[in-house]
């Protein structure tokens, strides 16, 4: 229940932070400003921080492309060796409060955190910035947005939260494609990139304790242009972040209560996955994001630790075991770095990374 509160609190929080802005206006930039990859830089031999432990299978797939990570405020490059072992440089590609959104194989989504004082409050103005793997060109795509947003893997597009909670639908360009729903939060891509899970809110101004602010998981649907409200937010407990969408993406998964919870995309069948029965694990109920292997049978989450949880044909979570020991209390994003075979870690506010091999991880 306290970690409940916790992140109930944060969000709170995030959408007052939007609210004191909401007479800033946010448009697609008609021009994206560029900047070039800086000079690589050695660190400190007093400041160096520790090499993840592995990460992968086959280095080769990374070369030339990297491993792109945020640091203290910057984001980096490590270069990959023949033997699987991250470079000791760093190249610095980017600077200015940066905290990392999301990344595919191709870009990374990062955030410029530029925190103004608004009448005695801290507001948020932050930039949206996308990094292009292929050519290392860094540039500007939008304005006035929350740490919250996703990057599809297969069609260029990139869906985000803007400080007014609004749910935004742009190119890597930074064109306007369309405004998903009224009001809402935590979108995040299928893995086929066809479609967008993302919770509802009232679609009138939210305010501060608002018992019904959340209003259910919302599916909205790139081919037909519409989103649908799949599930209302239950009488005991608020859906207030989306998980991550099963392999198959005919499910989406999402906290609430004390358990993660599953439904299907048409609204049915609704169902929790862990904390089921007595004596088994118990897992909580914070998940920042599901990964799924690619064969779809085993999916890898963050709650206090690294979880590895055995699915069904129909996206059951069979079993759940902590891999990693976390700390209480503690969140991150998880990703992959080269899909199916490593992901990695961020701990939101520390400044270490690490990045877990699946072979390591299935033992």
């Amino acid at each position: 229940m306290k970690a409940k509160l916790l992140i109930l609190l944060s969000v709170i929080l995030a959408i007052l932070s939007g609210a004191a802005v909401a007479e800033n206006k946010f448009f697609p930039l008609q021009t994206t400003p560029t900047e070039t990859i800086l000079p690589e830089v050695m660190y400190p031999s007093n400041e160096k921080p520790e090499p993840p432990l592995v990460i992968t299978k086959d280095p080769n797939v990374l070369k030339g492309r990297g491993f792109f990570y945020a640091e203290g405020g910057a984001l980096y490059k490590k270069e990959v060796s023949v033997d699987g072992i991250l470079a000791t440089t760093s190249q610095n590609v980017a600077t200015g409060s940066i905290r990392l959104v999301d990344q595919n194989e191709d870009a990374v989504l990062f955030i410029k955190d530029l925190t103004v004082p608004i009448e005695g409050l801290s507001g948020y103005k932050n930039e949206l910035w996308l990094l292009d793997k292929r050519t290392g060109v860094v540039k500007k795509i939008f304005d006035n947005v929350i740490q919250e947003g996703s990057i599809s893997s297969k069609n260029g597009f990139v869906v985000i939260r803007t400080t007014e909670n609004k749910i935004l639908l742009i190119t890597e360009e930074g064109s306007l494609i369309g405004e998903i729903g009224i009001y809402g939060v935590s979108p995040i891509f299928s893995l086929s990139g066809d479609k967008i899970a993302y919770i509802k809110l009232k679609d009138i101004s939210v305010e501060m304790g608002d018992p019904d602010m959340f209003q259910g998981v919302a599916v909205y649907d790139l081919a037909t242009r519409k989103d649908a409200l799949i599930l209302k937010t239950a009488p005991d407990g608020n859906e207030w972040m989306i998980a991550g969408w099963s392999a198959d993406g005919k499910r989406v998964y999402f906290p609430s209560v004390d358990s993660t919870w599953s439904v299907g995309i048409d609204g049915t069948g609704k169902r929790q996955e862990t904390n089921k029965t007595t004596g088994a694990p118990r897992v909580p109920m914070f998940l920042s994001h599901l990964l799924f292997t690619d064969d779809g049978t085993i999916a890898f989450g963050e709650a206090e630790g690294l979880w590895a949880f055995s699915i069904g044909k129909d996206g059951e979570f069979l079993d759940a075991r902590k891999v990693v020991e976390g700390t209480l209390g503690s969140s991150s994003r998880l990703d992959w770095l080269e899909r199916g075979k490593s992901v990695i870690s961020h701990l939101y506010g520390k400044t270490t990374t690490t990045v877990y091999r699946i072979s390591d991880l299935n033992r």
